[in-house]
Formats: structure tokens, sequence, C-alpha cells
């Protein structure tokens, strides 16, 4: 995301920007170039410049054609897509033969309000595949299959339930917490390959750990334990 680059990164862009030329690393000499940058962002930027975390120039520099796209939610037509998409692209499906998902798990998937937007829907497929031992994904490979659209599988392997009467805001940060959870459970706590995972930098992903008070240490130890080993005392 755009907007978790430093001050001194945008100035350093914004040059770039505007005089259409760069430097190599361990170079004095310019490069003229000729490029178009499409940034992505989930937040308000216009917020991020009044707080101070984004320059005000470089805002207005790369804010020429925004593009909004839409939640998930609100374009499930978009989910069969998605899906056959993910499947094309998983070695591991196509080693087991998985091509399709049967309608009563399509149904499950289109009914679910997807917090975390596409990057959860990717998870679920993911872990529907490993559940899945036949050709097609079943109502049932789907995690939490009791009701996908009431609850999702948090990193621990357990259902959390998420509340639809609280505020949107308090909802999705619950869904977060739940995704880097799983993310961070999966790598042990590895920073770089949880950061690659999530499509976000490992700065971002650090201040989003801090955010919902989670610690890396806490993963590796899981993981070790999970694997049979323990903790030796020189006492």
């Amino acid at each position: 995301e755009i907007e978790s680059i430093s001050l001194n990164m945008q100035l350093k862009l914004l040059r770039v920007l505007e005089e259409r030329e760069l430097e190599k690393l361990g170079s004095n000499r310019r490069i003229k170039v000729n490029m178009r940058i499409i940034c992505a962002t989930n937040m308000d930027l216009a917020q991020a410049v009044a707080e101070g975390r984004m320059r005000e120039d470089f805002y207005y520099r790369i804010n020429v054609v925004p593009l909004r796209i839409p939640p998930l939610r609100e374009r499930i037509e978009d989910i069969p897509l998605l899906v056959g998409e993910f499947l094309r692209n998983s070695e591991m499906a196509r080693e087991k033969g998985i091509n399709r998902l049967s309608n009563k798990a399509l149904s499950q998937l289109m009914s679910y309000s997807w917090a975390g937007n596409v990057r959860e829907l990717g998870n679920v497929i993911e872990r529907a595949i490993l559940r899945t031992s036949g050709p097609v994904i079943r109502e049932v490979d789907l995690p939490g299959h009791s009701g996908v659209s009431k609850e999702a599988v948090n990193g621990n392997g357990r259902h959390a339930s998420y509340d639809y009467e609280v505020p949107l805001k308090e909802y999705l940060r619950r869904a977060e917490k739940d995704y880097l959870t799983h993310v961070l459970r999966k790598y042990r706590g590895g920073i770089n390959l949880s950061a690659k995972h999530s499509l976000v930098d490992a700065a971002t992903l650090h201040r989003k750990m801090k955010l919902h008070g989670l610690r890396r240490e806490e993963y590796r130890l899981r993981g070790k334990m999970d694997n049979g080993e323990g903790l030796v005392s020189n006492a």
C-alpha cells in the first residue's frame, strides 16, 4: 500500500515523478525514464495527509486518475471467476485434480460478507483444497462448514464467530486480527514470508501486528510445540 512508505521515500518518488529522472543505487548518473505509476491503498489518503503520514504534494501528484475497486461483498458475481483463478493457479489443486466447487459450496461463498476481501477468499479456497479428497470442493470442505456466512476459522484452528451487530470498523478489526493470526501461525512468525503471503511489505505487517498486539515470538514457540519440540532447561 502506498501509504506505508516513509515520508523520505515519498519525497524521492515525488522527485522521480516530477523530473522523470532517477539514479541507480551507487551511481551519480541520471537516467531519463518514461513510466506510469499505479498505486494501491485501502485507506483514506486525504486523512493520511491530515494526520501527517503522507506528504500533501506527493498525494496530489499521484492522485491523478483515482479508481475505486468495490469490496468483494459488493461484487459477489466475481466470486466464481476468482475461485476458478485460484484453482487454476494452485499446484496442489492440479495435483489432486480439483477443478470446481459444488453448487452448495459456491452458494456458501457467495452468501459470506468477506471482510478480508479477495485475500480472505483466497485463504478459504487454499484451506478447502487441503481438506478436499475428490475433484470437487464440497460444502463440508469449507472452513467452518456449518456456515461460512456466519463464521471463519482463525489461526488457532478454532471457530471465530463474527458479530454482525458491531460497527463495521470493529468487525474489520477482528477479521484482520484473525487473518494475521492465521498467517503468522502458518509461517511460524516469519515476517518476510507472512508479509509476502499477505501482499504487504514487512513494515506494514509490523505495524498491523503491533496494532493487534501480536508478537512473532509466540508463533515461533507454537510452531516448535506443534512439532513436539520442547524447551530445554539447564536447571
